[in-house]
């Protein structure tokens, strides 16, 4: 006998749904603040600190 995991229904469901909001959107760029190349540096010489 076969089981559906619901679970994994639900998600894909809601995925679809909320396709157009997130993905759909082409490219934008995830900083909230400063540029990637920026952010980029700082986050190695970060970790090099450490």
């Amino acid at each position: 006998m076969f089981h559906k995991n619901v679970g994994a229904e639900v998600n894909l469901a809601l995925a679809q749904e909320n396709y157009a909001t997130v993905w759909a959107q082409g490219h934008t760029m995830a900083e909230r603040t400063g540029d990637s190349t920026t952010n980029f540096i700082a986050w190695v010489v970060e970790l090099r600190q450490k």
